[in-house]
């Protein structure tokens, strides 16, 4: 979308931030500082999840999945049990994030221990570094795992997270 957006457009300079949308609060929008946000929405599609001022038009929705690395001892499994994953090392984002609220959820659901996380980090780079290089496991939306799965090696493991997907939406100011 940006190469072909630079390409149509090559007098227009764009600027792309990382903005944490945990709590959909969204400053630098309301602010105008930004025109739009790509969001993973925390809530089920409704009307309107901001109430009143924000218009979210969702894209899709982005289900969770585990990942391990390409070379993991995990991606030639065709079958894997939730349980069989509890004491492995795992990477997660911070836990007030959804995906790693998603993955606790599904191992409380099946009356499992939660696995202690041994890395908490925002990094995605750091995340996909240590799964392809070594035998971590991580919760991650399926579209961040297809972005970095074939050049990096990665892969989606047989494991059901049973979990709605997260809505991603393009938000602005109505």
């Amino acid at each position: 979308v940006v190469q072909k957006f630079c390409l149509e457009y090559p007098r227009i300079a764009l600027r792309i931030d990382q903005v944490p949308t945990a709590t959909l609060e969204l400053p630098d929008l309301h602010a105008r500082r930004l025109d739009f946000v790509i969001a993973r929405l925390s809530i089920p599609h409704v009307e309107d999840p901001f109430g009143g001022d924000l218009n979210a038009e969702v894209l899709f929705d982005d289900p969770p999945v585990v990942a391990a690395g390409a070379n993991s001892r995990w991606a030639r499994r065709r079958r894997i049990d939730l349980a069989e994953l509890v004491d492995e090392p795992w990477i997660a984002t911070p836990r007030e994030t959804l995906t790693t609220k998603v993955m606790e959820e599904a191992f409380r659901a099946s009356n499992l221990p939660v696995p202690r996380i041994r890395l908490t980090t925002f990094s995605l780079q750091l995340r996909v570094h240590l799964l392809a290089k070594s035998n971590f496991l991580t919760a991650m939306p399926r579209s961040l795992l297809r972005l970095n799965a074939d050049g990096i090696g990665l892969k989606e493991l047989p494991v059901k997270l049973p979990a709605p997907g997260f809505p991603v939406a393009v938000v602005t100011v109505k």
